[in-house]
């Protein structure tokens, strides 16, 4: 991990406390949209740092890229909206994937 990075205990915890947080600005602004793409934003960030965390060091995941696809890629994440992430590679097959 690099000396940014968070473990994940205090990635989970940093991450309720910002929803927490959005819930309270929410409630007292009322802006849904400012919301929805407040949480995007920061689960962006979330995973970006999970990826950064698990390619470093690791050439074999050089050539995947991770992508965000629906209400996730289009910045419209709502409160209970699961998180859609694709994974694509360069190659036929991942590294580690059984071959057959």
């Amino acid at each position: 991990m690099t000396p940014e990075s968070l473990s994940l205990p205090r990635m989970r915890d940093n991450y309720q406390k910002e929803t927490a947080d959005l819930r309270l600005t929410f409630e007292r602004s009322g802006d849904g949209s400012a919301s929805i793409r407040r949480r995007s934003t920061l689960v962006d960030k979330v995973v970006r740092q999970l990826w950064t965390d698990l390619v470093e060091n690791q050439a074999d995941l050089a050539n995947i890229a991770v992508v965000a696809t629906g209400g996730f890629g289009r910045k419209e994440l709502f409160p209970y909206s699961d998180i859609d992430v694709l994974f694509l590679c360069a190659h036929l097959r991942p590294p580690g994937y059984p071959h057959n």
